[in-house]
């Protein structure tokens, strides 16, 4: 790479710098929040979170975290996904939902890049058609396969046609397994007008399955290091509602305490 044009990538990363850090400065003063707010600044901070230089997606929480601490809008608004990939699928609402706009599994469905600081995803499902949702890590061929093989690198949640709930997991396919109902005796027949559902990465890569912050699954086989929102539906399905959880099942709370953070030797330290 020459010079001229290693140049110009040095000075689009000192701008994106500068952008995070003055805005998170300016958060700091509730005089600026109705004008930020105005200028559209969480949709420009948001996809800063994934930003390829860790000390931009940290000044960006800090920054988003800052804003939140405002008003419920913009803690909703900080951490909902951003929907990519389109396939016969389409932005629903104001809280990260996506809906099909017509074909089957594989080919009405979407991906949303999940942020490195995110520690899990809550989301809730409509009340028609089929849905499922989850992280997937697999190479993707547009097929059935893709989401029910046993092959399929796919941690889901499965909202099947006649109403009933589906976990699916790597080398299980889409299944029932049977300690679930110890946990959450209701697991199979759930409330699809107003469950909510948590799909959460451990440390060590389990995925824990919670139905209204009531754990009551953990995969067998642990996810992959690099992995990808997925959602995809059959017969017209959607999903009303999808955030990224930061520190707990809840959804402003977590936001609101990295308020509280300082960027230190680029990590994020909570104070």
């Amino acid at each position: 790479m020459t010079r001229a044009v290693l140049q110009v990538f040095e000075e689009y990363q000192k701008a994106r710098v500068t952008f995070v850090q003055t805005i998170a400065d300016l958060a700091t003063r509730p005089q600026n929040i109705d004008a930020l707010q105005n200028a559209g600044v969480m949709a420009l901070l948001r996809p800063l979170l994934l930003d390829n230089v860790a000390s931009i997606q940290q000044s960006a929480a800090l920054a988003l975290a800052r804003l939140a601490n405002y008003s419920d809008e913009l803690a909703e608004s900080a951490i909902v996904p951003i929907w990519t990939a389109f396939e016969n699928a389409q932005a629903y609402g104001d809280n990260g939902g996506l809906e099909s706009t017509g074909g089957g599994w594989s080919a009405s469905d979407a991906d949303a890049p999940v942020p490195s600081t995110a520690l899990g995803v809550e989301f809730k499902l409509g009340t028609s058609g089929e849905a499922v949702i989850g992280f997937h890590c697999g190479t993707q061929t547009a097929t059935w396969n893709d989401v029910f093989s046993t092959s399929a690198c796919y941690y889901a949640i499965y909202k099947s046609w006649n109403g009933g709930t589906y976990i699916i997991e790597p080398a299980c396919s889409f299944w029932r397994p049977a300690s679930a109902t110890s946990l959450d005796p209701g697991i199979w027949n759930p409330d699809w007008a107003s469950d909510m559902w948590q799909l959460k990465v451990t440390p060590t890569g389990d995925v824990e399955y919670y139905r209204n912050s009531v754990q009551f699954y953990t995969s067998g086989v642990q996810l992959s290091s690099s992995f990808k929102l997925h959602a995809t539906f059959n017969l017209n399905g959607k999903v009303v509602e999808v955030k990224f959880l930061y520190e707990a099942t809840t959804i402003t709370e977590p936001v609101r305490r990295l308020a509280a953070s300082t960027v230190v030797d680029n990590d994020i330290v909570m104070v």
